[in-house]
């Protein structure tokens, strides 16, 4: 195994000294900014929203959506420890005010958040769910009548091409059908080495009271 693919797989779980070079990575790459940055873009984000971000590594993403959500609330939750105490660090004035929440937990297992979201954001961390309609399914019943979700992949594993981005995209969207979640649109930036992919869909479907 390459050292790439050692770190590659820190990704998933960032833990100790590879893991924390892998979360400088994270931040401070300038194509994983990018890739962020757009896929928050998509979201379309009101000042008074309420916004979860699946997976937030080191926290860019919900600094990001801290500044725009201005007057709403921002969610985060990782299963890393060490992420967690990464991203409060970088967002300690937005957790301070109680304008942002981070929480260490895994997506497979949400904790209750007693929270509704307007837009929830996930950006390269689909790949790691074990089942990903459930997760969806779990997903969609924190979000609120007509809330929206953004899934964004970039393959990263040696020798990606484009057709890997696209087969995640079909993979995520037939996910999202099968969760009960509506596709809006589909969205490809062209980032370097291989396009990055954003599936979005709303919660559009009536709830079983």
């Amino acid at each position: 195994m390459s050292f790439r693919d050692i770190i590659s797989e820190q990704f998933g779980n960032p833990q100790g000294a590879l893991g924390a070079m892998a979360g400088v990575i994270m931040a401070y790459r300038g194509s994983n900014r990018k890739r962020t940055e757009w896929a928050i873009s998509l979201l379309d984000i009101s000042p008074d929203e309420s916004v979860l971000e699946i997976g937030f590594g080191p926290g860019i993403g919900i600094q990001e959506l801290c500044r725009i959500a201005s007057m709403g609330t921002v969610t985060g939750i990782d299963r890393s420890s060490l992420m967690v105490r990464t991203a409060t660090r970088r967002n300690r004035d937005a957790i301070s005010s109680g304008r942002a929440r981070l929480v260490e937990a895994s997506v497979e297992h949400l904790p209750s958040l007693d929270a509704r979201y307007d837009k929830i954001l996930d950006v390269n961390t689909f790949q790691f769910w074990n089942d990903q309609v459930a997760t969806l399914s779990a997903l969609r019943s924190l979000m609120n009548p007509e809330g929206i979700i953004a899934i964004a992949h970039q393959p990263r594993h040696s020798g990606a091409k484009r057709e890997d981005t696209l087969a995640m995209g079909k993979l995520i969207a037939d996910a999202m059908v099968s969760s009960g979640i509506a596709i809006v649109k589909t969205e490809i930036l062209e980032t370097r080495p291989v396009p990055t992919i954003c599936m979005l869909g709303r919660n559009a479907q009536p709830r079983l009271q």
